[in-house]
């Protein structure tokens, strides 16, 4: 689900992350930065905003549908949350319809 103008975000090259579900080791996921190795766990609605995030379209409504609450009570903390994983360089963040942003010096 798309939504036009919606920031588009994506994992940067020195990023390498795997998901717990992937070797059975539970709803965690780990990201690393390459080469220092300073590893990072998200789980729980950080781990959904990830996900979220990845996929594109509405990253508020899809984790509300996973939580059950409602998108003006999270609306904030998810997005307080992507602009802390921009700011750390876990993700980059790109318009889905102008390319990467000033925000995406790689891409």
């Amino acid at each position: 689900m798309e939504t036009p103008d919606a920031p588009r975000y994506r994992v940067p090259d020195d990023i390498a992350w795997i998901d717990g579900t992937e070797i059975g080791m539970g709803e965690e996921l780990y990201t690393t930065r390459l080469p220092s190795g300073d590893t990072v766990q998200l789980t729980g609605t950080a781990r959904m905003v990830w996900h979220a995030a990845l996929e594109g379209g509405d990253i508020v409504r899809h984790v509300s549908t996973m939580t059950s609450v409602a998108p003006a009570d999270i609306s904030r903390q998810v997005t307080d949350f992507l602009d802390e994983l921009v700011v750390q360089r876990f993700l980059l963040m790109c318009q889905s319809s102008q390319g990467p942003s000033a925000s995406d010096p790689a891409g």
